[in-house]
């Protein structure tokens, strides 16, 4: 059976794709949250759930929904994205993501991390 919006786990993380916002990450506790963030295809490069598997941003009548791509978790990848997200805009260039093996552990510990900008 195809994974359907009831198997998205939350936290959700988002990394931006456009102008300015461009590899921007944002973490949202409640995926029906992130979907308000969204207002285009454009605004999400790449989004994950909880388990480090990857979601797309489909269209859904007037708005948008999340459906997951893979049930295969891209842990690797997505932990990528979040260093890169760190050595890009942390301003504290020593600052470095959180050192949590467990990945839903490691979504929740880099909610928590402020990193200032």
């Amino acid at each position: 059976m195809a994974p359907t919006w009831d198997d998205i786990v939350d936290p959700v993380v988002l990394f931006a794709d456009s102008g300015n916002m461009l590899g921007h990450m944002w973490w949202v506790g409640d995926p029906s949250l992130a979907l308000e963030m969204v207002e285009g295809f454009f605004d999400v490069a790449h989004a994950y759930d909880g388990l480090a598997r990857p979601l797309r941003l489909v269209q859904d009548g007037d708005g948008f929904t999340f459906e997951l791509v893979s049930s295969e978790p891209r842990e690797a990848e997505m932990r990528a994205r979040v260093y890169s997200y760190y050595r890009r805009f942390a301003r504290n260039q020593a600052q470095e993501p959180p050192d949590v093996s467990d990945v839903r552990e490691f979504l929740y510990a880099v909610a928590d991390d402020h990193v200032d900008e």
